[in-house]
């Protein structure tokens, strides 16, 4: 019998119980999985951490603690909120893997890349705005061939 994926998202969920436009009050971060609600309002985990004083870098274990307790990666805490709502949705037999089955360690090995991959998949669309509206507003300044006044190196090592 094959195993489903649960693909409810956490973050839609939990959006749905902060509003459907909420935003962190400090720097605008709107996935859900990473906001919370304070008595000022909306904050995301990082603002609320650098507000209290404390570190916006996480140790993340990327193919969960029960299948490898050394392995972590530094990620800012947005993101471990974001890969471990992604996580959450793993089967139970993966996220557990109280036998140390190194088959589900593969499987968590891929679920770690295809979450990684959707996370990112979802800034983008915003990276690529962002880099066009930087296009724009260089070639206004400094022409056509901007890059050529900017003195950086060729792109992709190609002069």
């Amino acid at each position: 019998m094959e195993e489903e994926f649960d693909t409810g998202n956490a973050s839609t969920r939990r959006g749905r119980m902060l509003g459907p436009d909420a935003r962190c009050r400090s720097c605008g971060f709107a996935d859900g999985a990473a906001l919370q609600r304070d008595a000022e309002g909306i904050i995301c985990y990082e603002c609320a951490s650098a507000a209290a004083g404390h570190s916006t870098m996480e140790a993340h274990h990327p193919l969960g603690r029960a299948n490898d307790p050394d392995i972590t990666i530094g990620a800012p805490g947005n993101l471990h909120r974001l890969l471990d709502a992604q996580k959450a949705a793993w089967p139970e037999a993966v996220r557990k893997n109280m036998s140390r089955d190194p088959l589900l360690m593969v499987v968590a090995v891929a679920l770690a890349v295809r979450d990684f991959a959707r996370v990112m998949m979802g800034y983008a669309q915003g990276i690529a705005d962002w880099l066009m509206q930087l296009h724009r507003t260089l070639c206004d300044r400094d022409g056509e061939a901007w890059w050529l006044a900017s003195n950086l190196p060729p792109l992709w090592g190609v002069a």
